[in-house]
């Protein structure tokens, strides 16, 4: 899970393509269970997110615990919070830090 710094929004990179970018996937979130949780935003193929990673200390991670679509629904409901579908998700554990690491 990560984003420029200076941007609000969070996305799940999908991977490199050629060492040189990476393909993201925009992410919806919303609280469950006094938690940030984040989930895919329903898209088509032409609102994947292009990164293009000049400067490691432009960019920030976000550290998260992956649940699975049964976990983030048993949780979910437990909360009284609707997840938009059965999907993976994951859930915030830490606070944002550099991409570079020292």
């Amino acid at each position: 899970v990560c984003r420029q710094k200076g941007e609000v929004s969070w996305s799940l990179s999908l991977g490199p393509m050629s060492g040189i970018a990476a393909i993201a996937w925009p992410l919806a979130d919303s609280m469950i269970a006094n938690r940030q949780h984040f989930f895919p935003k329903q898209v088509g193929a032409r609102d994947l997110l292009w990164l293009t990673v000049l400067k490691l200390d432009d960019w920030e991670v976000l550290p998260v615990e992956w649940w699975s679509p049964l976990h983030g629904a048993i949780v979910a409901k437990a909360d009284g919070a609707d997840l938009p579908m059965l999907q993976i998700s994951c859930a915030k554990v830490g606070e944002p830090r550099s991409l570079k690491v020292e």
